[in-house]
């Protein structure tokens, strides 16, 4: 009995993956697929720079180039597609086009591989960008546009406000759930939220179903007979809520898309919901009148995934479609086909994309059939031929060939999949392979979805002929050719009559390499293949063996060979040394602002040097490499310096210009320490010394010298305390974070951190109004200035750490300007909250911000460049990551974002003028004991002040100050004056606000104030221009304070929760506030652990964050400017910590080729040390034992292999902390073989293996090492 099953599913053709292979198998053979290209957005200004987006291109069919006007014109940029053959990249229309329509032209491949296509950019006269104006704009990081606090009354209208960076945005607000159903309504209404970038181009379009299908209206402009009503955001001026009234729904399932044009990005939505019951469609006759085959078994796919459809069907019933399908639920098409025409259900079913469909039979047939049609046309026109064209066996042979066809014609159009072919074999034959191809009615193929269901299958009783081995057969070269060029180009055919499984290609009986294998589109056992690949990879001047080897799915193969030559290379080469940079951080380089090197290289700093190369005369067969040497030498044979990478440079006439945005394009090399010496640094680099890599026609132009003048070593001690908001406290450890990009992008060769205590109280700083930075953040300056005042001061600056997630009113960071105080949010590990945190320690540095970007308030006059971009090319060491002054922002700014902010020149040479030298960091001591027993009596206190008043919110202690421990204010329109109770002045001083960063400079705000505490002081007397503003005078009777917990003798132990508690009066009845401080040396000196205290008695506080030892602890007591003490009468224990620790460099799974200097960078604080003595930091590998001692260590090779390294720090009291990280040192032969080997230089793409030049593996193998 005969068999029959019926395979019910809709095929599509598809890309080939990447087993298929990637190249088109003939000159009369279908395309692998129609390439598109995109712009977006597709009209702007001469210079601006637009997305490029493409779909459909060949993985593996390099080069991919963009060209403006025409191919070969002026180069735009490249690009590479992923598998399914999609890309995007960015470019940049040239500046000097004019007005009007120019095409882009993006190609693939060479020679008979090429394909192209191109798309219309249409340059417009720039227009003018409308800025609103701000009173006040608190700090934001770059990036974030200053919409998100504007007041509410602000009204947003169709007025241009281009953002910073890419938000178009769709957000689908009702219907919203997938699940939904509206009930069966006729019409609905379509809510969405949109965020447009630049609301003076950008439409919102919505469709009648998916996207691309008709447009049924738009905003702004709606098409006639639709509404859509737009509700501005009141607090950002890019963003609407727009509802589309009465938009007509069908019952059962919708999908409506809408999208953005044009776009900076990719900005489409889709609203998905159910609407009632789906109506089951009337019942329909097939347009053929049906197949007429046999039905007795039906096979209905509803699975899942495309991979288990084909192994389900290529494993029961014998059918294989090569990989090439997808899933689809072709929605567009009802009634689906003839037996499922009348289903009311829509099932998964089987598809591919645009090539013609390959069907292989493991059982031969005697009969099948299958229905067709067509989803809407992108392309073609007028009439579609679709064909069944069947292969298999005459009755009595075993040759494979053409049994016959039938085809059916329907019109270029979406047409229900009701239309017939069938084909029956004569009596006894065979049917082995199918094909289903789509034509034009010119003949062609055609670049459309073929849409095949309910393929059904009669099955032959007989079997298939026996498997017969493959055929292979090298095209090109040619046999005994002599190979012209650096490039050979290998193709060969292959005929495999079952079932292809795979092709291998060897040079010289090495080891196999798999190709990929394209199928005819004409001849199912026709398949191509080929490789592209350098002759680098073989010996010149001698013949070389290429073998192609097909197998089969029944283990045979076959093979085809071909000999080559590889000519000896004549030199045509002429390698030239442009220039040399030396940089840590940013540089001078072809800068009409600065001369070449003119930023000075900080002692102690790392240092790269980068050398520009250019080669004439072709490109170089070898990568080339070079040695760098210090002073102005003419040979190079002992003390350089190898660099870290190998180049292949072209005939660029300016490397610089060209070549700068890319360490792999430059010659790099990392300066030894030793090299570095006050004064004057003299470098020579040589390329191709003494032509080790490749010969050429000169070499006196391979040395490049330069001279860049060396500093002191400069540093910086930051003290970070936390901030508790809204119940949340950020980790101390975010502090390493800020200290470890302070150390990348500030000109110093230490960053010392030190962690102190928590500032006490749960702040609110959602009150944004006021002057300065706002009502709660200028109150959170004044209580970080207090506790830095009060807990050591000195040179070091004092930054309070915000927890991120907190309400901030919208404002990030804050700084004193000229001062020594910030806070900024911290960001969970991210570069956001460091970036904010320089931007305020910049301030303290008195530096204003870079431009008015982004509505910045006190911008920087001198700043060279709009818009805060940087001034020259940054470089960061530490992660090996680039800053290009065309895209990347200095950190003084509000446009940049988290990858793209650095410093600029302007900024690091300001700082580099202020900051001290290393030798002047300040010690423990300074900094744990403000208040010693025979220091300075002085009267500590302040308050808010204004012309109009002085208000005491800090009331004035009397304490014995360190020496020269100042409170920091500038001169200014105020004067104090210290009086004695006949009202002579006893004691007078001018001084000012320190102004804050986000306002102009005011004569309104906080002052800490520090005067000497004279035994005749009876008040104290403020006023404003000679005019008294406030008085503090001191009442009859001191205030009487005694502590009365902790009692002394308890151990508290190294952590947990306790209570320090007093009682206190006042016979004047005046208020009392509080500093409660301890010591741990017996009373000689104190630090406050809270300062300020008001309307309690007691404080509470973990002794994790209290130094080891013995400790006292004394409360202050002031009603003003009268001030009594109460100290504990014995000691407290505490147990002693250890050091925190941290490693900033190497990070945790680096890896670095061998010989390759590694940079250790590493931080510490001790609670009770606080500064941690440099010795005290020791580093290790457990592979090469101790490296060495100190905070950072640099230039140091470490031997191949995996290491793991430690970082120790012990304490003075001996307690000791480590952390570790695990990197990867590079083999020599990893980092860089004089050959590299097949594997190294083959590039898999897509199933096609293409072979580049060696520069091209060299930038490939740059490109993907961790840095």
């Amino acid at each position: 009995m005969r068999r029959f099953a019926i395979l019910r599913f809709v095929l599509l053709t598809a890309v080939a993956s990447a087993s298929a292979g990637g190249l088109r198998p003939s000159a009369e053979a279908a395309p692998l697929a129609v390439p598109s290209l995109g712009l977006i957005p597709a009209s702007g200004p001469a210079g601006m720079t637009i997305t490029a987006v493409g779909s459909g291109w060949t993985f593996g069919n390099a080069p991919y180039v963009i060209y403006w006007e025409v191919k070969g014109g002026t180069q735009l940029g490249t690009f590479s597609p992923d598998g399914p053959g999609n890309w995007s990249t960015s470019i940049t229309i040239p500046g000097g086009a004019s007005a009007g329509p120019h095409s882009v032209v993006a190609c693939e491949g060479s020679f008979e591989f090429e394909q192209c296509a191109s798309a219309t950019f249409t340059v417009v006269p720039p227009t003018a960008t409308v800025t609103p104006t701000r009173t006040r704009t608190p700090t934001l990081p770059p990036g974030v546009t200053p919409a998100f606090i504007l007041t509410p009354t602000f009204t947003p209208t169709r007025t241009p406000t281009p953002l910073s960076g890419c938000r178009d945005e769709l957000i689908q607000v009702s219907p919203r759930d997938y699940y939904a159903d509206l009930g069966g309504v006729a019409a609905a209404d379509l809510v969405l939220d949109v965020i447009l970038t630049d609301p003076a181009t950008s439409v919102v379009r919505v469709y009648t179903a998916n996207i691309g299908s008709a447009l049924y209206t738009q905003w702004p402009d709606p098409l006639p007979g639709t509404t859509v009503d737009a509700e501005p955001d009141p607090t950002d001026p890019n963003r609407w809520r727009l509802t589309v009234r009465d938009f007509p729904v069908r019952l059962g399932y919708n999908q409506i898309g809408v999208d953005i044009s044009p776009t900076c990005g990719w900005s489409q939505a889709y609203f998905q919901f159910y609407n009632g019951d789906e109506p089951t469609p009337t019942l329909r006759p097939d347009a053929c009148g049906g197949l007429g085959l046999p039905t007795d078994n039906v096979i209905t796919f509803d699975g899942s995934s495309t991979e288990g459809y084909q192994t389900i069907v290529a494993r029961d019933y014998g059918v294989r479609f090569e990989r090439s399908m997808q899933l689809l639920r072709p929605r567009e098409i009802s009634p689906r086909s003839s037996y499922g025409v009348g289903a009311s259900i829509e099932a998964m079913e089987f598809g591919s994309a645009m090539l013609p469909i390959r069907m292989a039979f493991d059982r031969p047939l005697s009969a099948l059939g299958v229905f067709v049609g067509m989803e809407e046309a992108m392309y073609v026109t007028g009439e579609v031929t679709a064909s069944l064209i069947v292969y298999g066996y005459r009755p009595g042979s075993d040759e494979l060939v053409r049994l016959g066809a039938d085809s059916t014609t329907f019109p270029a159009a979406a047409t229900d999949v009701v239309h017939c072919l069938k084909f029956e074999a004569a009596e006894g034959a065979l049917i082995a392979w199918a094909l289903v191809e789509y034509a034009d009615s010119g003949g062609g193929s055609i670049a459309e979805r073929r849409i095949i269901d309910d393929l059904t299958l009669v099955y032959a009783e007989a079997e298939l002929p026996p498997d017969a081995p493959p055929v292979v057969e090298i095209t090109a070269p040619a046999d005994r050719a002599s190979v012209p060029g650096t490039t050979v180009h290998l193709r060969a055919t292959i005929r495999e009559d079952v079932d292809l499984e795979r092709v291998a290609f060897q040079i010289d009986g090495g080891p196999e390499t798999r190709l990929g294998a394209w199928p005819s589109a004409t001849d199912p056992t026709a398949y191509f293949t080929g490789i592209t690949f350098s002759t680098a990879i073989m010996e010149p001047g001698r013949t070389h063996l290429l073998t192609v080897t097909a197998y089969d799915g029944a283990g045979h193969f076959a093979q085809d060979t071909v000999t080559v030559l590889v000519p000896t290379p004549v030199p045509t080469i002429d390698i030239q040394a442009v220039k040399l940079e030396a940089v840590q951080v940013v540089q001078c380089l072809d800068n009409d602002r600065c001369a070449d090197n003119a930023v000075p290289m900080v002692l102690g700093k790392p240092t790269w040097v980068r050398v520009y190369v250019r080669a004439e005369g072709g490109v170089p067969r070898n990568p080339i490499s070079g040695r760098l040497c210090r002073g102005r030498v003419a040979t190079c044979d002992s003390g350089m310096v190898l660099p870290v990478n190998e180049i292949t440079p072209d005939a660029d006439e300016d490397p610089v210009a060209n070549d700068r945005a890319s360490l792999e394009a430059s010659l790099n090399f990392i300066v030894p320490p030793a090299w570095l010496a006050e004064g004057t640094l003299e470098l020579t680099a040589f390329v191709n010394y003494r032509e080790e890599d490749l010969d050429e026609i000169r070499t006196d132009n391979n040395v490049v010298q330069a001279s860049v003048r060396v500093v002191p070593a400069r540093a910086l001690t930051v003290m970070f305390s936390q901030v508790t908001v809204d119940g949340l406290t950020p980790p101390l450890s975010e502090m390493w974070v800020f200290a470890d990009w302070l150390a990348r992008v500030f000109p110093v060769a230490r960053i010392t951190a030190v962690g102190r205590a928590p500032l006490p109280g749960n702040l609110d700083l959602s009150d944004t109004e006021g002057g300065g930075c706002g009502r709660s953040w200028n109150r959170l300056l004044d209580a970080l200035r207090a506790a830095y005042v009060w807990s050591g001061g000195g040179t070091p600056y004092y930054l309070g750490l915000v927890p991120n997630g907190a309400n901030t009113g919208g404002v990030i960071g804050c700084g004193e300007m000229g001062g020594r105080i910030s806070a900024s949010i911290t960001s969970g590990g991210t570069r956001w909250g460091p970036i904010v945190g320089a931007q305020e320690l910049g301030h303290n540095f008195g530096r204003r911000h870079a431009t008015t970007c982004g509505n910045a308030d006190n911008p920087d006059p001198a700043y060279p460049r709009r818009d805060g971009l940087l001034d020259d090319m940054g470089f960061d060491t530490a992660i090996r990551q680039l800053y290009p002054r065309d895209s990347s922002y200095d950190y003084m700014g509000y446009c940049g974002g988290p990858d793209n902010t650095w410093t600029s020149v302007h900024t690091y040479l300001s700082l580099l003028s202020i900051l001290p030298r290393a030798e002047a960091a300040p010690s423990a001591a300074r900094l744990a004991a403000p208040y010693v027993a025979d220091g300075v009596p002085s009267l500590v206190g302040g308050g808010q002040i204004s012309p109009d008043g002085f208000t005491l919110e800090r009331g004035f202690y009397r304490a014995s100050l360190a020496e020269d421990i100042e409170d920091g204010l500038p001169l200014g329109p105020y004067t104090v004056h210290l009086r004695d109770a006949a009202g002579a002045v006893v004691y007078a001083r001018d001084f000012g606000v320190i102004p804050l960063s986000n306002d102009e400079p005011s004569d309104s705000g906080f002052v800490q104030i520090i005067l000497p505490d004279l035994p005749e002081v009876a008040e104290i007397v403020f006023l404003y221009n000679t005019s008294e503003i406030g008085r503090v005078s001191a009442s009859g009777s001191p205030p009487q304070v005694a502590i009365v917990e902790p009692a002394g003798g308890e151990d508290w132990g190294d952590s947990g929760v306790h209570t320090i508690g007093w009682q206190a009066s006042d016979a004047d009845g005046d208020a009392l506030r509080f500093n409660i401080q301890v010591s741990a040396d017996g009373g000689a000196s104190w630090s406050s652990l809270a300062v300020d205290v008001a309307d309690a008695t007691s404080l509470s506080v973990d002794s994790a964050n209290l130094p080891g030892g013995n400790l006292l602890f004394r409360v202050l007591a002031s009603d003003g400017l009268n001030t009594s003490q109460s100290a504990t009468a014995s000691a407290v224990t505490v147990g002693a910590k250890p050091p925190l620790v941290h490693i900033g460099a190497p990070a945790d799974g680096d890896w670095v080729p061998a010989g390759e200097a590694v940079v250790f960078r590493g931080y510490a604080t001790d609670i009770e040390d606080l500064v941690v003595d440099d010795g005290a930091f020791v580093w290790s590998s457990d592979r090469d034992g101790e490296l060495g001692r100190g905070p950072t260590l640099w230039g140091l090779p470490l031997s191949a292999g995996d290491h793991l390294i430690t970082l120790t720090v012990t304490d003075r009291s001996g307690a000791s902390a480590s952390q570790t990280v695990r990197i990867s040192v590079g083999t020599p032969e990893a980092a860089g073989p004089a050959r590299p080997p097949l594997a190294l230089l083959l590039v898999a793409l897509g199933g096609l293996l293409l072979l580049g030049s060696i520069g091209g593996i060299a930038f490939y193998l740059m490109k993907s090492r961790r840095a």
